[in-house]
């Protein structure tokens, strides 16, 4: 065989030792298959599970409480009186309620809002001599929350001041003679976007406080 012969062959040998190795790649030369994508985990999908680890399949949210419906107020006086006040041209009011029956009552305190009726009691003015104004301008639509405090127990003969969110009447100067109206209806509840969640519990105590409505003695006075 001649030396041109011979290197042909050698030539031919490699070419198919080649092709033979790019055949049969390695598994290192290899990438491994992608993962398949599966559903994104996100934190509202962490919170869900959260909720329903609390939250066991079936479960009733918890009812609110009932009070039993206090009985109504027949025999409770409303006594009002007035003193004048080198401070304030209207004067200033107290309101006293007493118990004058023989069975306790479940009574709400006056507060923000009870003078426009968003909130029980509703309080109000009876005019019954002087001048009436008008005073311009409205007030804030938001509410001081009802809470535990404002609601309490009148027994037979007690007495309950009523404190300061009485209000006013709306008077112009001059000689002047009113009435005041508390009147508790439980069913008002919060009629305006109160400053804070009202309590279940008092809101409860409040639904089946004392149906009441009772007018008070007139006082004469002089506004400034």
């Amino acid at each position: 065989m001649s030396t041109r012969v011979r290197v042909a062959a050698v030539v031919v040998v490699l070419a198919s030792i080649a092709c033979s190795r790019e055949g049969n790649v390695a598994p290192h030369d290899t990438l491994p298959p992608l993962a398949p994508i599966g559903p994104v985990s996100t934190a509202a999908d962490a919170g869900a599970t959260v909720d329903a680890e609390r939250t066991p399949p079936g479960a009733v949210a918890a009812a609110p409480p009932t009070f039993p419906q206090a009985p109504a107020c027949t025999k409770v006086k409303l006594v009002l009186e007035h003193r004048a006040a080198a401070d304030d041209p209207m004067g200033h009011f107290k309101a006293t309620l007493v118990n004058e029956g023989k069975e306790a009552l479940v009574l709400v305190m006056p507060g923000d809002g009870s003078d426009v009726g968003w909130r029980t009691p509703k309080i109000s003015w009876e005019i019954l001599a002087g001048t009436k104004r008008t005073t311009p301008g409205g007030r804030c639509g938001n509410m001081n929350r009802i809470t535990a405090a404002d609601v309490f127990e009148l027994a037979p003969a007690a007495k309950q001041d009523l404190g300061g969110w009485l209000g006013w009447p709306e008077l112009a100067p001059g000689a002047a003679r009113v009435r005041l109206v508390y009147e508790n209806d439980g069913d008002i509840g919060s009629r305006s976007l109160a400053l804070g969640e009202d309590d279940e519990v008092t809101i409860a105590r409040i639904k089946a406080s004392s149906r009441c409505k009772v007018t008070s003695n007139a006082v004469s006075f002089v506004v400034k």
